[in-house]
């Protein structure tokens, strides 16, 4: 009988366990302290192959306070009591999520992850979104009064999922626009270097505009057709968030890069 019990109870706190990722905030986010869904839509994803293990961990900063923009009262600061993952849809089949905690819902001023990760079993090119759900409290009594759920948004991804065998790399190379491939460090606080590739040998525009669409840097360099690296002193730049954009005439291609106090 003791057993039959230990076994059931074993059993149980499997199932349960299940629930919850084996996912780290990664502390490279976490010490920044920038808040929001890290890596974001602009530096994108890892890709993937079809009947080969995947996994993206992704960490949550979730903020103390937001600005809240009421008709007639205008924005105002309300408390953030938590934020929450509400469904992530889209995933290709193989593929699902799990949170480090089983709610998904982590309150205000902590750091949380999740993970998406599995076997896909069908390739292709996927947009899925993460929704979510922020429980925020308005200081003011008129006209919300304690706390309330703000309005569900979603943040939407990009996922490639090679058939076995392709790589991305291969496949985007051949393509007849530039693009950024990475940034590393990324966030960085000593310098970064950018890889990107060139449709030939020429001349691109290589900017880099603030949070709120400054340019802060801009200049001219040569590439080679095929991969070029460039690197940047981040020491020029004060801390924050930035858009590296490359220009060749014909196409462009960003990536967001984090800097932090040196």
């Amino acid at each position: 009988m003791k057993k039959h019990l230990f076994i059931i109870i074993l059993f149980y706190l499997t199932q349960n366990l299940g629930g919850f990722a084996q996912c780290t905030p990664d502390p490279t986010y976490t010490g920044f302290g920038i808040p929001g869904i890290w890596p974001d839509t602009v530096t994108g994803i890892a890709s993937g192959t079809m009947g080969t293990a995947y996994s993206q961990n992704f960490t949550v900063i979730v903020p103390i306070d937001t600005t809240v923009t009421i008709p007639v009262l205008g924005t105002i600061t309300a408390t953030i009591n938590s934020v929450s993952i509400t469904g992530i849809t889209g995933l290709p089949s193989g593929l699902s999520h799990a949170c480090d905690i089983s709610s998904c819902l982590w309150p205000g001023n902590t750091n949380g992850c999740f993970l998406i990760s599995g076997t896909p079993n069908q390739s292709g090119n996927f947009t899925f979104s993460v929704t979510i759900v922020a429980n925020v409290e308005s200081p003011l009594p008129f006209p919300l009064d304690g706390a309330y759920d703000a309005p569900a948004y979603d943040i939407v991804y990009n996922l490639t999922i090679d058939s076995t065998g392709t790589t991305t790399s291969i496949k985007r190379i051949e393509e007849d626009n530039i693009e950024v491939y990475g940034i590393s460090p990324n966030p960085s606080n000593i310098g970064a270097k950018i890889r990107f590739k060139s449709t030939g040998n020429q001349n691109v525009s290589f900017t880099v505009h603030n949070m709120i669409g400054v340019l802060v840097m801009s200049k001219q360099i040569y590439s080679e057709q095929g991969m070029n690296i460039v690197s940047i002193d981040t020491g020029e730049l004060n801390p924050g968030v930035f858009i590296i954009t490359l220009i060749d005439g014909v196409s462009s291609s960003s990536k967001k890069m984090v800097i932090g106090a040196q």
